[in-house]
């Protein structure tokens, strides 16, 4: 880690060992520094650039919006209860009915999510073979060659420092941030 070599009063420790995997599809050793480094933050970001990451929220906003107007619910129950029809979450009878009403747009947002996450995951495993494996030429398509349970081991431990890091904020849960998400143009009705 390149903050070893500043002049710090007290250095960060050594990073412990964990390792990844299994015998059938192999193991790999990474350090857990309990975070994840700027560089694989940025090179993660870099590697979704061509995703369109904010569209299944952007699509999630504009249809709680619609929900929220026309049956006459509030815009936080409406995205709530389009966020849970759009992951396959049970519902009672009520949701059950909106996401009926709704199916293409919530097909929509399923299926953007499902896109968000697969490129998510294999961006987010070359990040971490390029910055802890020092791999600094392994690209997207390497990891797509890889087996599917070392990749979902892998993204498991990425997750896994970028919650020890950050534990952040989810989805927005106030009108405020869910209108905040939405293109300019919906905002002002144009």
């Amino acid at each position: 880690m390149g903050s070893k070599k500043l002049p710090f009063l007290t250095a960060p420790p050594e990073p412990r060992k964990q390792k990844v995997g299994n015998e059938s599809i192999g193991i790999l050793e990474l350090p857990v520094w309990s975070s994840l480094l700027m560089g694989e933050i940025i090179t993660t970001e870099e590697l979704m650039a061509d995703s369109n990451v904010n569209a299944p929220l952007v699509l999630l906003s504009q249809l709680a919006e619609k929900v929220a107007l026309e049956a006459g619910i509030t815009l936080v129950e409406a995205f709530s209860v389009m966020e849970d029809a759009s992951v396959g979450i049970e519902m009672d009878t009520r949701g059950s009915e909106l996401k009926a009403r709704y199916i293409e747009e919530v097909t929509e947002i399923s299926e953007a999510l499902h896109s968000n996450g697969r490129s998510r995951l294999l961006s987010s495993v070359t990040s971490l073979i390029r910055h802890r494996l020092g791999r600094d030429d392994w690209k997207l398509q390497d990891t797509k060659r890889l087996s599917g349970d070392l990749v979902n081991e892998l993204y498991a431990f990425y997750e896994q420092e970028r919650v020890r890091g950050n534990p952040g904020k989810g989805e927005p849960t106030t009108e405020e941030e869910i209108k905040k998400t939405q293109p300019e143009t919906s905002q002002d009705g144009g």
